[in-house]
């Protein structure tokens, strides 16, 4: 955003007081969706050709009960888990669809405060 978004010169002081509220928070990793989600998927994909979704096209599931356990299978598409997510505290665990639906809200929210700001 920095290097597109500056072209608009008007907009260039609101974009420079939004990275610096980003960097004061970079050391404790705060926002987490950010330094820890948007920032490092997006180095990840850019720099490693790597993405942070669960490899298998299907994943297999343990289901026990008093009777016993069988293993059944989550077909593609039916749940899709991030390998590493515990940035989202009490959500880790969940569906990545979920994961991006927080981050695409997350920048929904800051660009409209740099909105605001220009």
């Amino acid at each position: 955003m920095n290097e597109i978004e500056r072209e608009n010169v008007g907009a260039a002081p609101a974009i420079d007081k939004h990275w610096a509220k980003l960097q004061a928070g970079r050391k404790a990793q705060n926002p987490a969706i950010f330094w820890k989600f948007i920032k490092g998927d997006r180095d990840r994909a850019l720099h490693r050709y790597e993405v942070d979704l669960y490899p298998e096209s299907s994943i297999p599931l343990l289901i026990s009960d008093e009777a016993g356990a069988t293993i059944s299978v989550l077909d593609d598409c039916l749940f899709v888990p991030l390998e590493d997510d515990e940035w989202r505290g009490d959500e880790a665990g969940g569906d990545a669809r979920d994961a991006y639906s927080d981050a695409i809200g997350w920048w929904e929210s800051e660009l409209s405060e740099i909105e605001r700001d220009i």
